[in-house]
């Protein structure tokens, strides 16, 4: 575990990384390990913001983009998932330099989308 761990940390270390997917069968310690490196990058301050959302078996996009938007202290007034989505995409762009760890995904889905 140490090894990916570390592997991790220095993909999210890399300017040219958008995106690092951890894919392995349940129970195998991916939630801890995804908190360690929550910890380390907010630690060392690689990243402006760090924000874990679970997503679950079955998603519920209104409630992902709330728990996104709490960690964010923003307020969402917006009510259709698009619309929320845009301005969450938004105040991300603002920071360029999040991080965003999703966990407890079961499929493949767009997010553009949502």
């Amino acid at each position: 575990m140490k090894v990916t761990f570390d592997k991790i940390i220095e993909k999210l270390k890399d300017d040219d990384t958008h995106m690092v997917i951890l894919c392995r069968m349940g129970g195998v310690g991916k939630t801890t390990l995804a908190k360690a490196v929550s910890k380390k990058v907010t630690k060392e301050s690689i990243f402006k913001e760090v924000v874990m959302v679970a997503v679950s078996q079955t998603p519920k996009f209104k409630n992902i983009q709330g728990q996104l938007a709490d960690f964010l202290n923003l307020e969402l007034k917006e009510e259709t998932e698009e619309g929320r989505a845009k301005r969450l995409s938004s105040r991300f762009s603002k920071s360029n330099n999040n991080l965003i760890i999703l966990d407890d995904i079961w499929e493949e889905f767009n997010f553009k989308e949502k």
